[in-house]
């Protein structure tokens, strides 16, 4: 099978085989959840075992001034980029669900989840979507991870968005990593392209 690499502005993204993964916010579901006011997390990996929501964040302030205004605008509430975050985050958590019941009631889907279950490594859309509904059903399972890129001036900014977070998300603390990290996440590698 080998690793998967994604795109997300100026990072590349790269998973180790045993995740399966999807780009949501480029996904068709998604497409179709953002034209009724949902929004949604940068990726979506799951192994057996454990969801993981990846955001991804970029405040480094670059030469450019509109790049630059626009950061320093975005930091002027840091209260508000947690609580966008976790809307980020819930509402995904929204469309897992509203994804299962939209696959349980296609008879033949019905039908096949014992074998998608039990063949999780398959690429399939449906048994992505199969094993990440059974790992968000058991919030223990679902970590947060954000990638946050700022710079070293804005270092309180990491604190602040956990807080807001954890107090919206359902999952613990210990279960939201915030970083800048090359590898963030077992069997997640992570860098800069141009």
């Amino acid at each position: 099978m080998g690793t998967r690499s994604f795109k997300e502005g100026k990072l590349q993204f790269t998973f180790h085989e045993s995740w399966l993964v999807r780009k949501y916010d480029a996904h068709t579901f998604y497409q179709g959840f953002s034209g009724v006011g949902l929004k949604g997390v940068d990726f979506i990996a799951v192994r057996p075992r454990e969801l993981l929501l990846i955001e991804v964040k970029n405040y480094r302030h670059i030469r450019n001034g509109r790049r630059r205004a626009a950061v320093a605008q975005v930091l002027e509430d840091p209260e508000r980029i947690g609580r966008s975050i976790t809307q980020k985050g819930l509402d995904t958590l929204k469309a897992i669900r509203a994804i299962r019941t939209y696959y349980l009631r296609k008879w033949d889907y019905r039908w096949s989840v014992p074998f998608l279950k039990r063949f999780w490594w398959q690429w399939s859309d449906r048994s992505f979507w199969t094993q990440v509904a059974a790992q968000a059903e058991e919030p223990e399972r679902i970590s947060f991870l954000i990638w946050l890129a700022t710079d070293p001036a804005d270092a309180g900014l990491a604190d602040v968005i956990r807080r807001e977070v954890a107090a919206g998300m359902l999952v613990t603390p210990g279960q939201i990593l915030i970083t800048d990290n090359k590898a963030p996440y077992d069997g997640v590698v992570v860098r800069w392209v141009v």
